[in-house]
């Protein structure tokens, strides 16, 4: 996983008033990893893991895990997201022009894995990812939710997302994105 996707993430815990129960729940070996991350580098998944597992045992509620989701996006989404963020201030731009990017966004956050974009109608479409371990993670999923909605939401009135449950793999996660 590329660091700097988990380092706002793990600054959306700093941030938190859970950050004290975060630190103790990380696992030792990877704890000082985890705290000491520098960005633009890549992170073994054992260590992605061991972060998105100290948050699992947090037991957040789901819009918190989304909100820190929506932080993760304030704080990294410029470094991933950056030219479709410019192009959110032209004329016309659409969630399909980030939809379609999607590919791409996701080989500069992980090695391995993929993600596919379904249209399901013209405000409406079906995001899933294949082969990523981390998705399941509870904690993962909700805040992939919270910053790819962020993203939606620069080019419309309000973006809404969803697991849709009992239709994500077991290394994965399936997603239905609406907006207006």
């Amino acid at each position: 996983m590329r660091s700097t996707v988990l380092i706002g993430s793990i600054d959306s815990m700093r941030e938190s008033p859970r950050w004290d129960d975060y630190v103790k729940a990380l696992e030792a070996p990877f704890r000082e990893t985890l705290l000491t991350s520098v960005a633009a580098t890549w992170i073994p998944i054992d260590v992605a893991a061991a972060h998105y597992r100290a948050c699992d045992s947090l037991g957040l509620s789901v819009e918190e895990q989304v909100t820190n989701g929506r932080k993760t996006f304030a704080k990294a989404g410029g470094v991933i997201f950056g030219t479709v963020m410019k192009m959110a201030k032209e004329a016309g731009v659409t969630p399909w022009t980030l939809m379609s990017q999607f590919p791409r966004f996701w080989g500069r956050s992980y090695d391995g894995g993929g993600v596919r974009v379904r249209k399901l109608g013209p405000k409406e479409a079906y995001v899933d990812v294949i082969r990523a371990p981390l998705f399941a993670s509870r904690y993962h999923r909700n805040a992939v939710r919270g910053v790819i909605v962020s993203a939606v939401d620069l080019f419309c009135t309000k973006g809404y997302m969803t697991e849709r449950l009992g239709e994500s793999p077991p290394d994965g996660v399936a997603y239905r994105v609406q907006w207006a």
